[in-house]
């Protein structure tokens, strides 16, 4: 998985060309696009677990430079993921007690939109479970072009299934500071399918300009990911986090295989993002608390975004 994040990183984020200045398909106004690489490999760098995720957002409809529109389907965000879960040894023919390997990719579609005092996001996602699709097969090709061992776990991978899901967020904006500089926004989230949870958290946001910007969070760090610049600022910002999840159910840790998922998953994140007129640089790094009994310790990821225009 290092050398899979180390190739994501170049083919994905390095040269990545701004999405305001790129033809993209009309669904109907285009707004912008988010895009977070994450690995293990630019965290605590011990490759397991949670160890690797690509998510990119595209999002369309009215225009968000003076806030979302009051009712929803006028923004659409559409979003494909993709997401590696794994044990620590990925050369035994079984993983439990720990984790099994998953490879996971979803395709989303969520709306956004305000009231007089809250913001509102739903959706949905068709998530697909298993070697069909590809990341396995695409990790193990990785491994062999470069003289490594084969993961002999893949044998025992969680089998192809597709889970649709739902979920929904609503958040209320606090602005403080001289010139509205800081941005405070607790939330609440509630998910059902791949992995059903209740959550609550806060995101804080510093920065000259950052606090209008338009978001949308990463699902496996729960970051805040600018979609959309209000203004022409350029500087850099920071964006912190916390949350925790009530934990009901997880596919992907099955009870069927003898799994005990923890009830309590906590998160807590912080990042720095430089934006300027072409270039736009944001690494941050997550701390993910125990998500089942088996599991030794948490771990640390870290995220990565960078975009150069031309």
């Amino acid at each position: 998985m290092r050398v899979m994040g180390l190739v994501l990183a170049v083919s994905l984020q390095v040269g990545a060309v701004s999405a305001e200045n790129a033809d993209a398909p009309r669904f109907d106004n285009f707004i912008g696009l988010s895009r977070l690489l994450t690995n293990d490999l630019i965290g605590d760098g011990k490759d397991r677990w949670r160890t690797g995720s690509y998510a990119l957002s595209l999002t369309f409809g009215d225009s968000v430079a003076a806030g979302l529109p009051s009712s929803p389907w006028q923004v659409m965000e559409y979003r494909i993921r993709a997401e590696v879960l794994a044990p620590e040894n990925l050369n035994l023919a079984t993983a439990f007690p720990d984790r099994p390997y998953a490879g996971v990719i979803g395709l989303g579609a969520f709306t956004h939109f305000e009231s007089e005092r809250f913001k509102y996001s739903f959706g949905g996602e068709l998530v697909m479970v298993g070697p069909s699709t590809g990341i396995g097969a695409f990790q193990s090709e990785l491994h062999n072009l470069f003289g490594m061992k084969t993961p002999s776990v893949l044998s025992d991978q969680l089998p192809d299934r597709v889970y649709p899901t739902l979920q929904g967020e609503i958040s209320h904006d606090f602005f403080m500071l001289g010139d509205r500089q800081a941005l405070i926004r607790p939330f609440v989230e509630a998910q059902v399918g791949i992995e059903t949870y209740a959550r609550a958290g806060v995101d804080v946001v510093l920065g000259n300009g950052f606090q209008r910007n338009f978001f949308t969070r990463d699902p496996n760090t729960g970051f805040l990911v600018t979609n959309k610049r209000r203004n022409d600022t350029s500087g850099f910002g920071f964006i912190l986090g916390a949350d925790v999840a009530y934990v009901a159910d997880s596919y992907l840790l099955p009870e069927s295989r003898g799994y005990n998922v923890r009830e309590l998953r906590p998160r807590m994140r912080a990042g720095m993002v430089y934006e300027g007129g072409s270039f736009n640089l944001f690494y941050g790094a997550t701390w993910l608390g125990r998500e089942f009994e088996s599991q030794k310790e948490s771990q640390i990821i870290g995220s990565v975004r960078l975009g150069i225009s031309f």
